[in-house]
């Protein structure tokens, strides 16, 4: 344990969870839907320890007091795989900015920062500015609360536990959830800055019995979800996952619903996180009763020597840096904001189009310029950018507000294209194509939609 202080505020590192859960216990439970991720944690470790389970070498907890001793924030570094982010919990401006300072004097190298904000930004800001480089935005995040349950429409097949005979599938759909997650938000795979969990916590938590399959009437797996055992009176349900072959058939939805009752009859709350880029899920978890607690992000930090921006005279006063992309490691096509940099990549036959597509959309607020690119990757020749496309032409109808008759005349003949999205893949884009045409009629109003459209009930 090693104690900083700071003017206003006093930083404890902790390098055990105990004493963590000691110092900052009463703060914890007086907001435990807020505190959830680093209170489950904790006790994990806790647990863990008890089981002779060593922690990662770096991992320390935080303990944030002002100047009467009270305590007002909190913290963790506690990922065992890189970049290792800290995860802050709300806490005052001033301890967000000293703690940047105290990482930096102890030398620690931080290259991402995850958790509330303004926490995290303010801290991660303050890191550049003393060790330089750039902040990314991976993931906006936020924590929702169940209130009162609304059951969605029922479907046919049950909720049953999973077991230690299903470890080979639970790893196997949770190793997809982290990828599929990223591209229905928009990202590339494994772009997130958080890993899956592993083998054996998944282990743990089948013998825990906190991983449930919904099944169909012939009892085949058709989804997975998890939930944290409570940690102050609230359990936090993840991972959701249904693989593409089975989605829009309400599996989702009635499994969360059921793992949430089941928690609220136990006597505790329901939370759980959804990716704010990704209008699926936040539609279907509003529909069931949960309601926006507060937002945190994934923040990334790009150091100098790898920033991919050059500062370059315009001539004419302009010091704004333009990107070079990196098409070979496709390591930051998020930047992508040029319709012309799409254009010659698709001239090029770059592998990794759709992604620059999906960017270019986010980044670039012309629609008349982002359309016809989100038309050609429509038409392209390799399934995964087509499959890439509907999911640029779904965030162009989020984002921009339209789409135009083309991309739907497109969108229309994608809902037959059986092509698996690679070789050997059981996923086709016509599952994509239905997912899309649902979106659409979630974010834009039925008069700019088509007969066909507005009428497409299978997605």
């Amino acid at each position: 344990m090693s104690t900083v202080p700071r003017a206003g505020v006093r930083l404890r590192f902790c390098t055990d969870s105990g004493e963590f859960l000691a110092a900052a216990g009463d703060h914890l439970s007086a907001d435990p839907v807020v505190n959830t991720v680093v209170t489950t944690i904790a006790y994990r470790m806790l647990s863990q320890r008890a089981e002779g389970i060593s922690r990662p070498g770096r991992t320390w907890w935080l303990v944030v007091s002002d100047d009467s001793g009270a305590v007002v924030g909190a913290g963790m570094r506690t990922a065992p795989h890189a970049p290792h982010p800290p995860f802050l919990l709300p806490m005052p401006g001033e301890a967000a900015v000293a703690l940047a300072h105290a990482l930096h004097e102890r030398g620690e190298e931080v290259l991402a920062v995850n958790g509330a904000l303004p926490a995290a930004e303010l801290c991660a800001a303050e890191l550049t500015r003393l060790g330089g480089g750039r902040v990314h935005v991976a993931q906006h995040t936020r924590l929702h609360e169940l209130g009162e349950l609304t059951w969605p429409p029922p479907v046919p097949g049950r909720l049953v536990a999973a077991t230690e005979d299903d470890l080979d599938l639970v790893t196997q759909w949770c190793a997809a959830f982290v990828g599929d997650a990223d591209e229905q938000s928009g990202r590339q795979r494994g772009a997130r800055t958080h890993e899956a969990l592993d083998r054996a916590e998944l282990l743990r938590r089948l013998r825990a019995g906190r991983l449930w399959f919904w099944v169909d009437d012939a009892g085949e797996p058709v989804h997975l979800t998890g939930a944290n055992p409570p940690s102050f009176g609230v359990a936090r349900v993840g991972p959701v996952y249904t693989p593409p072959s089975q989605r829009g058939r309400g599996w989702a939805s009635n499994a969360v619903a059921e793992v949430s009752r089941r928690i609220q009859a136990e006597g505790a709350r329901a939370c759980l996180f959804t990716d704010q880029a990704n209008p699926t899920s936040n539609k279907i978890y509003a529909a069931l009763g949960y309601r926006p607690v507060v937002d945190m992000a994934n923040l990334v930090i790009v150091p100098e020597a790898l920033s991919p921006r050059n500062h370059v005279d315009s001539g004419q006063g302009d010091d704004t840096a333009p990107i070079a992309l990196d098409w070979a490691r496709a390591s930051n096509l998020n930047d992508c904001q040029k319709p012309e940099d799409v254009d010659a990549a698709f001239d090029r036959g770059e592998q990794h189009v759709g992604a620059a597509l999906i960017a270019l959309v986010y980044n670039n607020p012309d629609t008349d310029a982002v359309l016809p690119r989100v038309a050609r990757g429509l038409r392209w020749p390799n399934p995964e950018t087509r499959r890439q496309s509907l999911l640029a032409l779904m965030h162009t109808a989020r984002l921009h507000g339209r789409v135009d008759d083309l991309t739907l005349e497109l969108l229309h003949g994608l809902l037959l294209d059986r092509t698996p999205i690679s070789p050997g893949s059981r996923y086709e884009v016509w599952g994509t194509a239905n997912q899309t045409v649902g979106d659409l009629k979630s974010f834009l109003p039925s008069e700019q939609l088509p007969d066909w459209v507005n009428a497409f009930t299978d997605h």
